[in-house]
């Protein structure tokens, strides 16, 4: 039940501004959820426009069946680049084209209820229900794979737990790295919650 950004080809674009994302649920009640989706974004690229895309989910049984869509609200930007303290800010002022070489986090939220229509369509899904998010502008800084789409999801389970929380990440996944210099990594996802063991593939 751990969220995986997934990247895949699309059309061609010519924004470049996403870095990452990923998806938590927190449940509120059975079969109700809190979605917290988060974009990373290159403040040397294009802004992010709430009802462009950063903020809508795609809501589906893998199973087959049908699907829905949810608009979340944008909750908060707040610059994460990994700089020292006294360094001025790479991002200012905030979602502005071309500021600098940092990184912003915009968090947006919403709940799911899957007692409730639309979304109670789909909480007989013999499956899981899959959550996901996509932008059409992968960062062109990001090296390996494809620079068009990137796209995330996250997976719950009705039938077997249909008041679940995932895992979080406690570390920002954005990282700043010094040439050959060696380099450590973790994310530090938990699952503080309801204590699930975590694999990582």
């Amino acid at each position: 039940m751990l969220f995986l950004p997934i990247v895949f080809s699309a059309q061609k674009s010519c924004a470049s501004h996403m870095m990452g994302a990923d998806i938590i649920y927190r449940c509120i009640d059975t079969l109700k959820f809190e979605i917290t989706l988060k974009w990373y974004r290159d403040c040397r690229g294009v802004s992010l426009s709430p009802g462009n895309g950063p903020d809508r989910l795609l809501i589906l049984c893998t199973t087959g069946g049908s699907s829905q869509t949810a608009t979340l609200s944008l909750k908060s930007i707040r610059e994460i680049t990994p700089v020292c303290a006294t360094e001025p800010s790479q991002c200012s002022p905030s979602n502005t084209i071309a500021t600098g070489k940092g990184v912003e986090e915009h968090t947006y939220t919403g709940i799911l209820d899957f007692n409730t229509s639309p979304l109670n369509a789909l909480a007989n899904c013999s499956g899981q229900i899959a959550i996901g998010a996509a932008i059409f502008a992968r960062n062109d800084a990001i090296t390996p794979g494809p620079k068009e789409t990137l796209y995330t999801d996250c997976t719950i389970d009705l039938n077997k737990a249909p008041c679940n929380t995932s895992p979080a990440l406690t570390s920002e996944p954005i990282a700043i790295l010094c040439c050959d210099q060696p380099f450590y990594f973790n994310n530090g996802a938990l699952d503080t919650a309801n204590f699930d063991s975590l694999t990582i593939h």
